[in-house]
């Protein structure tokens, strides 16, 4: 009802009387960095400035000569494999 945004109209009670603006009020998407530990493998860089609730695209496979690599997972015990399509 007012610039400052701290009373939100009420769409069920709130009546038009007369002349009215309603003002948006916006709230930031947190934002998170997403660090990829290769255990002893090649550096995989980090994804920066992640919006809560996204998606992430897999990156680059690190490389470990005599190693094959098994995939990310969510923890460094390698239990819960991250699944880049729905996590």
């Amino acid at each position: 009802k007012e610039a400052e945004t701290i009373t939100p109209w009420d769409f069920a009670a709130d009546t038009v009387t007369g002349n009215v603006t309603l003002y948006a009020k916006w709230t930031p998407v947190p934002r998170y960095t997403v660090t990829f530990d290769s255990q002893g493998g090649s550096t995989v860089g980090p994804l920066t400035n992640v919006a809560s609730g996204a998606r992430i695209t897999e990156p680059e496979e690190p490389t470990w000569e005599g190693q094959i690599f098994g995939g990310w997972y969510k923890e460094a015990e390698t239990i819960t494999p991250w699944d880049f399509a729905a996590d």
